[in-house]
């Protein structure tokens, strides 16, 4: 199975050149940037210590691929708004490797993602958290299930939003969905900027019984240098 995807993918890159997510020019197999872009890729991926809105708190790990910088926030601004929904590959080829130094991508690992609501789906056409999930799955042969639901609460859209008054507009606003009990869950979405939604639909999760959660971001707004080392210290 592995084969005939790889076999797929190589297809596909040879009749649909894969494109440089910053300038956009063709780049060769298996790179998200060109050579003079390359600069904005990552050696180490972006770690971050979140707790879950619960009770006392619940550690988990935050990995994104990319800094947030304004070179990049133009290729996620494409992929999320303009309807390029086919630069979820390039995002996620760059998130399995993140993963993949972390030890996320265990055998057991299920893959979820931050829901959107309907009418903004229907507007937008796919949720780009969904069409990364996806992604991810069939690069990794890691099922992908929907574990979350968007609820009937109207909220104001995140980035729209001082840091202060995301928690509370994002309190509610997701319910759980599926049995998930025990289960080592990777949720999934596009950027994590003060990591309210992901807090929250980490909590979510951990209420409904999963047994672990990570989550796995194109990018982040703070470039910080914690190390799975120090998060490690701070978890336990």
């Amino acid at each position: 199975m592995n084969g005939i995807k790889a076999c797929w993918r190589g297809l596909v890159s040879l009749l649909f050149p894969q494109r440089c997510l910053s300038c956009g020019k063709p780049v060769e197999a298996g790179r998200s940037f060109c050579t003079r872009c390359r600069k904005w890729e990552l050696t180490e991926p972006v770690l971050r210590r979140l707790e879950a809105f619960l009770p006392g708190g619940r550690a988990f790990l935050c990995v994104a691929a990319l800094p947030y910088r304004e070179e990049i926030r133009g290729a996620l601004y494409r992929f999320k708004f303009r309807g390029k929904r086919g630069m979820a590959g390039a995002f996620a080829q760059l998130m399995e490797a993140a993963a993949g130094k972390e030890g996320l991508l265990q055998r057991d690992t299920v893959i979820t993602f931050v829901p959107m609501d309907k009418k903004r789906k229907r507007q937008r056409g796919y949720n780009q958290s969904e069409e990364l999930a996806k992604e991810l799955g069939n690069r990794t042969d890691l099922p992908v299930q929907s574990f979350l639901e968007r609820t009937e609460l109207k909220n104001s859209t995140q980035h729209t939003l001082p840091a202060k008054e995301r928690r509370r507009n994002v309190k509610g606003a997701y319910r759980a969905a599926g049995d998930m009990k025990g289960k080592r869950i990777l949720l999934v979405d596009d950027i994590v900027t003060t990591g309210a939604t992901l807090r929250e639909c980490a909590a979510v999760l951990y209420r409904a019984g999963a047994g672990e959660v990570s989550a796995l971001c194109a990018a982040s707004a703070e470039h910080s240098a914690l190390s799975g080392q120090c998060f490690e210290r701070f978890a336990h």
